[in-house]
This record gives structure tokens, C-alpha cells and sequence, in this order.
């Protein structure tokens, strides 16, 4: 039911993009009392954002722009507001919209307007002589043969819902089927491979939970500042990137702080959790031989413990989006499904390399390596737009360029993902999850002769 509530316009409206390629000149200063006056055709049903490409001069301007988009009735669509300054040269700026349309025509106005703007102290936006919709652009009462460089994104209706509500009811069915073979399994004093974990997780949960603790607490063991590092590192991190990259890659990106953020909080977790998982078996060599519990506690214990500081590191960058003045919508609800799936995912990882780790301890240093590639093979601060089409196909076979536009369509775009993109998100997680338990649990007898 969140899922529905978050994801409704992705389920029920296929994705139709008019997407602007090409910019010519400024359309000039959007200073007081000047007005533009955009009109566009879209056939779409539903629209959620008109981006455009910005300019400021070189300045830091002031004023407020104001963007009103109407239909062919006059009635008022969605109109906002954005600070002169926030405008910056060669940037993108996203106007959100999340309506339904109406117009039965498909045709609409887009009107700018500005207060407290002065010349020589205001913002632009560019034009394009060759726009993907059809519409001129009007500046003050007169029509000229330019148009917005603008790009619109929305959808039509295409009544999927009902495949939503069979795709549920066949999950739901499938979920009850399970709980009740278990069930009937369990009340006759027969064991089943998920009643053996799940009691295994109860039957153990204090050790997991005093696990989970002293992997937190390790960390931050004689530090002044404790836990509250997990707040600090992502932050800091994020600066000194932005510094170092926003001047190189910033070009193209919208909101860069919350796109470079986002990504830091997610692979900073891959990389700790995977890292701390690797040795989770190694590194309790003593307490595995002396204590009989279930093995795979010890690298699940490992990636739950980096989950909090994941948790902790959420904080900064909420309050990033709420400083950028980006939009907290309701797909923001979705943000707990992508952590469960990414944690799944990590869990996996865990336990293959913590197997390879017994047998091979060179596995470490190969990690590191591993995970440096990894990093640079993910658009972390940089565009994806940049990589070569040729090279592109690295994005197709990397499971967290997945995690990571899935998050950024919600912290950034304000919208849920799709469901290609959740169910790219769930495939990779079960995949790593399966062929790591199928590892790890074939070896697991032999760990004690290599420790």
C-alpha cells in the first residue's frame, strides 16, 4: 500500500520525454517588469517537470522569478518560485509540476515573471531554435521565432493499474502459500529451510544484537566525537568533493550537492559493509571455535552494523535537500525499500568474499582494487552523460548504478522509480544473496581446518 501511494503516477503512466538537445542564445535578463511567455504542446496525460537551462552572468543576482504554467482554460497548473541566485551558468534548473493535465487541446503557457530584479543584476535562460515540442516564445507581448530551451518530462495513462493489482494479488498468494506449507510443516514437528533461519535468527538474536553493537561501538572506540562521525564523514566527504569536482563535472547535473550526497551515503555503505563483511569470519576465529552458532551471523552482523551508520548518514543529507530547497514528496516513502534491497545485496557480497577470505586471504588486498574500479566505474560525481555510448554498457552490468539513479530519482527529481528500476534493484540483490548463501554454506563446514 506505500509502495502504491509513493509509485501511483510511475505505475499508471508510461514515461513520454520531450527532451531538449540544443541551446543558441539567451533569451535575456528576467528582470522586473519584463514578461516571457512560453506556449508548448505536450499530448501527454500527466507531467511532473520542465527543466531548463540556466545563466547567470557570471553574477550573484538577486530578485525572485516566478513560473506559472496554465492550460487552454487559464486554470492554473502549478506555479513556483526560486531565488535569481540560485540560477547559475550552464546549470540546469528543475521546475517541478506533478499534475494531472486537462487541457484537451495539449496546449499550455508557461509564463515567467520577476520582482526585485533590476538590469545588469538578473538571471536568463537559453533558447533553442530546434525545440521537441511545438510553441513560440513570447517576450514582452511580442511573438518571436524562438523557443524555450526546455525539456518536458510526464507520461500518458496507459491503465496499468490492473497489472499492478494482479502482479500484488499473485505475490500476496505466493507469500501466504509459503507462511502456510511452513506453518503445517512446523505444527507436525517437521523442519523447513526458512522455519530453520527464522528460528535461528530468534534463538540468537541477543548475540546478533550485542554483535551489531560492538562492530559500532569498536569503530569508534576513544573518539571524541563517537558516533557522531557518521554524520560528519558523509558531510565532509561531500564538501571536499564538491570542491574538487563541481567546477570539473558540475556542468549538466542538477543540484549537485544532493546528486553528489546521495551517491556518497549509498557506496560509502557498499564499500564499509562489504569491507567489514570480508573479515567478518577471520577476524572471529577464536569466538568460531569456541562458540557453535550459526556462521553467517557473523557477516550479517557486520553489514547490519554499517546499516546504522548508513541511517546515521541519511541525516546530512536530508538536511542537504532540505538547504538546496528541493522538494520532500511522498516518494520519499520508497527510500526504506532501497536500503532493504541494497542491504540484501550487500549481505550477499558479505558472505562470498568472507568465504573467499578463509581460503584465499589475499582476497583483502584485491577488494581494495575491487571496490577502487568499482567507484570510478560509478557516476558518483561525475555525469553519466559523459562516459562514451561505446563504454556505456559498464552502467547495464553495475548493480549500484541501479541503487544509485533509484535514489536520485527520489532525492533529487522528487519522484518514485519505476518499476523496471526497483525490480533491476531486487534482481541483482537476490542474485548476490542466493549465489553468496549457496557459497558460503557449502564451505562453512571447512572453515575451522583454515582458520
Amino acid at each position: 500500500m506505500i509502495f502504491f501511494f509513493s509509485s501511483y503516477e510511475k505505475i499508471r503512466y508510461n514515461d513520454v520525454d520531450l527532451i531538449n538537445e540544443n541551446t543558441d542564445a539567451p533569451i535575456g535578463e528576467i528582470s522586473e517588469n519584463r514578461e516571457f511567455r512560453q506556449n508548448f504542446h505536450y499530448d501527454g496525460q500527466y507531467l511532473y517537470k520542465l527543466e531548463f537551462i540556466t545563466a547567470s552572468y557570471g553574477r550573484k543576482n538577486s530578485g525572485t522569478i516566478t513560473m506559472t504554467v496554465t492550460d487552454d482554460q487559464g486554470g492554473i497548473i502549478a506555479q513556483g518560485k526560486v531565488k535569481a541566485g540560485k540560477f547559475r551558468d550552464n546549470a540546469i534548473y528543475s521546475f517541478a509540476v506533478d499534475k494531472p493535465l486537462h487541457s484537451a487541446s495539449g496546449n499550455y503557457t508557461l509564463t515567467i515573471t520577476d520582482t526585485g530584479s533590476t538590469e545588469n543584476n538578473s538571471a536568463t535562460l537559453y533558447t533553442s531554435k530546434e525545440p521537441p515540442y511545438e510553441g513560440k516564445l513570447t517576450i514582452d507581448g511580442t511573438e518571436t521565432d524562438m523557443a524555450l530551451a526546455m525539456s518536458i518530462y510526464g507520461g500518458y495513462d496507459v491503465g496499468k493499474l490492473h497489472k499492478f493489482y494482479m502482479f500484488s494479488g499473485i505475490i500476496l498468494c505466493l507469500l501466504i502459500a509459503v507462511w502456510f506449507y511452513n506453518y503445517c510443516r512446523l505444527n507436525h514437528g517437521h523442519s523447513t529451510v526458512l522455519g530453520n533461519i527464522i528460528k535461528e535468527f530468534h534463538r540468537y538474536r541477543f548475540l546478533m544484537n550485542q554483535l551489531v553493537a560492538r562492530e559500532f561501538k569498536t569503530k569508534y572506540k576513544r573518539s571524541a566525537l563517537g558516533f557522531f562521525w557518521s554524520f560528519l564523514n558523509p558531510l565532509l566527504t561531500m564538501i571536499i568533493q564538491y570542491i574538487l569536482f563541481s567546477t570539473i563535472f558540475r556542468s549538466g547535473i542538477e543540484n549537485f550537492p544532493v546528486y553528489l550526497l546521495s551517491a556518497t551515503v549509498l557506496f560509502n555503505f557498499f564499500t564499509e559493509s562489504v569491507g567489514n563483511g570480508l573479515g567478518s569470519i577471520t577476524g572471529n576465529a577464536s569466538l568460531i571455535e569456541k562458540v557453535s552458532v550459526p556462521r553467517y551471523i557473523y557477516p550479517v552482523s557486520r553489514v547490519l552494523s554499517s546499516a546504522v551508520n548508513m541511517l546515521i548518514s541519511t541525516i546530512p543529507l536530508l538536511l542537504t535537500i532540505i538547504f538546496t530547497g528541493s522538494r520532500i514528496t511522498k516518494a520519499y516513502l520508497c527510500i526504506p525499500l532501497i536500503y532493504i534491497l541494497l542491504i540484501i545485496f550487500c549481505v550477499g557480497m558479505s558472505l562470498f568474499l568472507a568465504t573467499s577470505m578463509v581460503y584465499f586471504r589475499d582476497t583483502q588486498f584485491l577488494w581494495s582494487i575491487v571496490s577502487l574500479m568499482w567507484m570510478y566505474a560509478t557516476p558518483i560525481f561525475y555525469p553519466e552523460s559523459i562516459v562514451p555510448a561505446k563504454f556505456s554498457f559498464i552502467f547495464k552490468i553495475n548493480p549500484m548504478y541501479y541503487f544509485l539513479k533509484a535514489f536520485r530519482m527520489i532525492t533529487i527529481s522528487g519522484i518514485s522509480p519505476g518499476i523496471g528500476q526497483y525490480g533491476m534493484c531486487a534482481l541483482f540483490a537476490l542474485i548476490f544473496l542466493i549465489f553468496g548463501w549457496i557459497v558460503f554454506h557449502r564451505h562453512e563446514k571447512n572453515f575451522a581446518l583454515y582458520l
